[in-house]
């Protein structure tokens, strides 16, 4: 049985509606890693072109694999219906058209371990195109006040993983209000209770193309966003929106806080406070080491 202490058990949500092309690459993506305390669970969404038929192929690979009859129009009740089913220290969901890089499993484990300190994490925005050729790969560094202010694009979903500990208390489920962007509404909870870390390494990846809802339907994804944003600045203590106000403030003088180096900034008493939180990794100490990266 695999040791805890080594390799905590992670769990995985995957839900797909009609993703018949795409979803076998997803899972291969997560069960060939030979993660060897995964916990990992597909939920077909009622699809209809032969997405089941390619799900039960897995099956012996799988800790579960169901079906839920009919159509809805999010993923969101599949996605909460996957994760009551989980027990898992550490967790995320894939969406059935996107990847994890090989060995990531092994990078968060070692992360989670290392550093009890981190509960929330995202490595780097990833995309891969159709032919799943990666396209890009950038570090987009978020922190609370960035949402605050309104620069929130993006935390990558397909690159995150969080503690049960935080999931439950920030509610222990995705807010089903609206169909899409109920990753950002988590984010925004996850933020009240937590600070986002950043690793410095890709951990999953975007397939952008036509069949993305994020791609094909841009509109549908901002204008809940925007909401989830507003009720986020509302619900914020008022001592964090004064900050996020003063930061904001701040972002003018860019040119010239943009000079001092990561090194210097983290030893500033007030400015480190709008710090990114960062995991780098050390080859000379076989670790991940947290440093605190200057915003501007």
């Amino acid at each position: 049985m695999a040791s805890d202490n080594l390799f905590p058990k992670i769990s995985i949500v995957t839900v797909c509606y009609n993703h018949a092309r795409f979803v076998a690459e997803t899972i291969e993506s997560i069960v060939s890693q030979r993660y060897p305390n995964l916990e990992y669970i597909v939920i077909d969404d009622g699809s209809t072109d032969g997405s089941w038929d390619v799900i039960q192929t897995y099956r012996d690979r799988l800790s579960s694999c169901e079906r839920m009859e009919g159509y809805r129009d999010t993923p969101v009740t599949a996605l909460n219906h996957g994760f009551q089913k989980t027990s898992g220290e550490i967790m995320m969901f894939l969406n059935s058209d996107d990847i994890l890089l090989p060995k990531s499993l092994f990078t968060i484990a070692k992360i989670f371990c290392e550093h009890p300190e981190v509960v929330w994490c995202t490595g780097m925005a990833t995309t891969i195109n159709q032919r799943s050729e990666i396209v890009n790969s950038n570090l987009w560094m978020k922190h609370q006040y960035d949402y605050l202010i309104g620069a929130w694009k993006i935390i990558q979903q397909e690159s995150t993983f969080w503690r049960r500990s935080l999931w439950e208390k920030a509610g222990g489920k995705l807010e089903g209000e609206k169909k899409w962007a109920f990753d950002t509404e988590l984010w925004t909870r996850f933020f009240a209770h937590a600070q986002h870390h950043h690793v410095t390494t890709p951990i999953g990846a975007f397939r952008s193309g036509a069949q993305s809802k994020s791609v094909s339907n841009r509109a549908s994804f901002m204008e809940p966003s925007l909401l989830y944003l507003k009720r986020f600045q509302k619900r914020a203590r008022m001592s964090v929106r004064l900050q996020s106000r003063l930061y904001q403030l701040m972002r003018i003088l860019r040119p010239c806080l943009s000079l001092i180096p990561h090194s210097l900034y983290q030893k500033l008493p007030f400015f480190n406070t709008f710090g990114y939180r960062v995991l780098t990794y050390s080859f000379s100490r076989d670790r991940w080491e947290t440093t605190i990266h200057n915003p501007f």
